[in-house]
């Protein structure tokens, strides 16, 4: 494929063509996994950043497929990681609900969004959870991915896991609330620590200064 697509842009093949659904030769590439080609296709000048006509790009078509190589290659040449498509959903959520779990990691690496809702309000929190991917459930949270989001329908990842029966994501989803409760009363017990020590050497002070 390498060769052939090659020899046509040599002789003047439009890289940038769209046929009538929008997608792209660049397209191809990534979503068949081409990395080599999809290189080649961006020397001779291709757009990152092409949509199709259900808002699909390169991009988010590669994490979809997981295709880890061809998501580097595309990040590498500034393709937009927080695009949506037509339904709103973007490409970590995509990687996300597929179970593409190198895929979310170079995603969140370079700066993909967590939180960011599709037309529907899913996260790609909740496409994992509702898929049933518990380690990539457990990444997103510690990336920073807020478990209280709701869909339009107003389900959490966490009812949405216990929907679809993954326990395992329940537990991760679960574990990972009580840890975040306990690190913060920590941290309130630390302040109330610190304040008292700052009355008592104020208080300290005060008689000092009376003697």
């Amino acid at each position: 494929h390498e060769r052939v697509s090659e020899l046509l842009l040599r002789h003047g093949a439009e890289v940038n063509l769209q046929r009538s659904d929008g997608s792209t030769a660049l397209m191809r590439a990534a979503y068949n996994g081409h990395e080599r080609v999809g290189d080649l296709l961006i020397r001779y000048g291709a757009e990152v950043n092409p949509q199709d006509s259900d808002g699909d790009t390169p991009l988010m078509l590669a994490a979809l497929q997981r295709h880890e190589r061809v998501v580097d290659l595309l990040i590498r040449h500034g393709a937009e990681i927080n695009l949506k498509d037509s339904d709103g959903c973007t490409a970590l959520m995509r990687a996300a609900g597929n179970g593409c779990e190198q895929v979310v990691e170079l995603l969140i690496r370079h700066g993909a969004e967590v939180d960011l809702q599709s037309c529907v309000g899913n996260t790609a929190l909740m496409s994992a959870a509702y898929r049933g991917h518990p380690a990539i459930v457990l990444r997103l949270l510690r990336a920073g991915a807020d478990a209280a989001a709701r869909t339009n329908k107003g389900n959490t990842a966490l009812q949405l896991a216990k929907e679809k029966g993954h326990a395992e994501c329940v537990r991760v989803i679960e574990e990972h609330a009580s840890a975040e409760a306990a690190a913060e009363a920590a941290a309130r017990e630390a302040e109330r620590a610190v304040a008292e020590a700052q009355a008592a050497r104020h208080a300290e002070a005060l008689l000092a200064e009376e003697e």
